[in-house]
């Protein structure tokens, strides 16, 4: 074989090989943070979403939600969260507007489907307590308009939720998210006392911030 027979295969040896390690980076995310394995994280998210309680839909609106995971090992964390959400269904020709709020508290376990790299989807379940205070008022002239029940109702039940984690960079994290959460009240409906017929159901998506160390 010639001498530029030679050099020739060699560089086109080179090219491929810094070719194919480009691939590979750039098809598999999961080198770039491999080194990655933060414990603790706070996040902030902004909320929307819409509530129902046993017959009625409630309407949707915004809320806001904080929260802190630790990560137990490389696919699961514990969650705990707090979370508001407004609500308003005010449609023409309709005799009632329903507005409110629901506060969330609660916590749960979630589990990371593709660990430590750049995109991480996740699913997680848990448990949460429900403070909702709402008013209806009736919008007819006859009789005259006028709040017709107003109150609050302290309720608790199960919430699942998928999402994903994107690294903007090696602390920071976008974190688009669902969650569905089913409230029950802790004592038997009453229509005198209670504003709202349980369950409330509670379906929110959100896009939130998170630090990682």
């Amino acid at each position: 074989m010639i001498l530029w027979e030679v050099c020739l295969m060699k560089m086109l040896k080179r090219v491929s090989l810094k070719i194919i390690s480009l691939l590979i980076l750039t098809l598999t995310p999961s080198l770039v943070l491999a080194q990655i394995d933060h414990r603790s994280e706070v996040f902030i998210n902004l909320v929307h979403g819409k509530l129902l309680d046993d017959e009625t839909n409630l309407g949707s609106g915004f809320g806001y939600g904080l929260g802190y995971a630790y990560r137990v090992n490389r696919r699961w964390s514990i969650v705990l969260e707090g979370a508001t959400n407004d609500h308003l269904r005010d449609r023409s020709g309709e005799s009632f507007k329903f507005e409110g709020y629901v506060a969330l508290v609660g916590g749960g376990l979630q589990y990371h489907f593709r660990p430590l790299t750049k995109v991480e989807p996740y699913f997680r379940f848990g448990v949460n307590a429900a403070h909702y205070y709402g008013t209806i008022t009736r919008k007819t002239t006859i009789p005259p308009p006028g709040i017709e029940r107003n109150g609050s109702q302290y309720l608790a039940g199960p919430d699942i939720g998928v999402g994903i984690k994107i690294y903007v960079n090696k602390r920071i994290s976008i974190r688009p998210e669902y969650r569905f959460a089913i409230n029950s009240g802790f004592r038997d409906y009453d229509p005198t006392r209670d504003i709202i017929e349980p369950g409330l159901w509670v379906s929110r998506v959100s896009i939130g911030i998170g630090y990682h160390w």
